[in-house]
């Protein structure tokens, strides 16, 4: 039962995670997803609360809907310059997910991608100082 496990280690000679094909593996504490993978599918990981390690391959273009979706003990992302894509909502909810290294190439990031995370909550925080034109000095 993949529900019991601690690390999920995704190989190489995968190309696509399928729609909530780990979704609920509520005791991983660590996720590999291999080099060859290029699709996460929607709500492939979520709700893995005790997630704290994500190391995402250098060939995943795109992360669909909900993907990771409250992964609450996630802190830090590191994305590949491969994706182009980051689906809606795909790490709402990951409330202490405070420090995001994204792609530069990402083409399109959905609606809610980063809704409540510490991040968000930061950014959201600058956006408003300066869209008032309010500077700390």
């Amino acid at each position: 039962n993949a529900q019991n496990f601690k690390k999920i280690v995704i190989p190489d000679s995968v190309v696509s995670v399928c729609d909530a094909a780990f979704e609920m593996c509520s005791n991983v504490h660590t996720l590999v997803i291999g080099n060859g993978v290029e699709t996460i599918g929607n709500s492939a990981f979520s709700k893995m609360i005790r997630l704290t390690d994500l190391i995402v391959g250098n060939s995943v273009k795109t992360i669909g809907e909900m993907a990771f979706y409250s992964e609450a003990s996630l802190e830090t992302l590191a994305l590949p310059d491969s994706v182009t894509e980051i689906g809606d909502e795909a790490f709402l909810d990951c409330e202490k997910l405070a420090s995001i290294d994204t792609a530069r190439l990402v083409s399109m990031i959905g609606t809610d991608a980063f809704k409540n995370t510490a991040f968000y909550k930061a950014f959201f925080l600058i956006s408003c100082i300066i869209d008032l034109g309010a500077l700390p000095y």
